[in-house]
């Protein structure tokens, strides 16, 4: 939204915020509190039927083309919440799969602004190099953190990896050179943090830390797209 606003793409991003908000109601009717299930039915009511709203807003101002990533991730994310339910959502496909889904939103909001599908793409491996090392090197610091043995080499080598892609991309002008500094940034982070230089942390200033690494890459890569950097 930052980089490609349209009246459609907003419509969208309304409607996924509100399909997320879902996702609580639906875990309390099938959870164990039965004294909170007529509250759930309701807000689970009011979010989709709104989310719903939304949706059909969008697709009806957009090509199928541009849609077309928005179904793929509707799909995907109607997998997650039945893995979710059998309580699977701790396998690490899993837990890359949501936000797997809200990148493929964020091409059919670029799309909706006219953008060419190559440079759509870019910004969803952009992303990719965000939410997928991530989850591999949370889940590595956490097990060190609790004195486990690590998944260092994964994450370590999904960091690189992402690194060396953005890098690639950013050489033929489809991702902004901003955007590549972002992920230099999450990869130094990832190296030390699960280096023998790291400081112990608690599970809290973990996912602080981590939302400002995601806030670092959404405005440098957005000032890279604006200024075309």
């Amino acid at each position: 939204m930052l980089t490609a606003y349209t009246s459609a793409g907003l419509f969208l991003a309304l409607g996924t915020m509100l399909a997320f908000f879902a996702h609580q109601p639906v875990k309390i009717l099938f959870g164990q509190n039965k004294t909170l299930r007529k509250t759930a039915l309701l807000f689970l009511f009011l979010y989709l039927l709104t989310a719903v709203f939304f949706f059909v807003l969008f697709i009806s101002r957009v090509s199928f083309h541009t849609a077309a990533p928005f179904y793929g991730a509707l799909l995907l994310m109607t997998f997650y919440l039945i893995l979710d339910l059998l309580h699977l959502s701790r396998q690490i496909f899993v837990e890359i799969m949501a936000p797997a889904a809200i990148g493929l939103i964020a091409i059919s909001v670029v799309l909706a602004a006219g953008w060419p599908d190559t440079k759509a793409l870019g910004l969803f491996f952009l992303l990719a190099a965000r939410f997928v090392p991530t989850t591999f090197y949370v889940r590595a610091r956490l097990l060190l953190e609790k004195r486990q043995k690590s998944e260092n080499a994964a994450a370590l080598f999904s960091g690189g990896f992402a690194f060396l892609l953005i890098f690639l991309l950013t050489v033929m002008g489809i991702t902004p050179w901003l955007g590549l500094l972002a992920t230099s940034v999450l990869t130094l982070r990832a190296f030390l943090g699960l280096s023998n230089y790291r400081k112990k942390s608690s599970v809290k200033a973990l996912g602080l830390r981590e939302f400002f690494y995601g806030q670092v890459l959404v405005w440098l890569s957005a000032a890279g797209y604006w200024f075309g950097i």
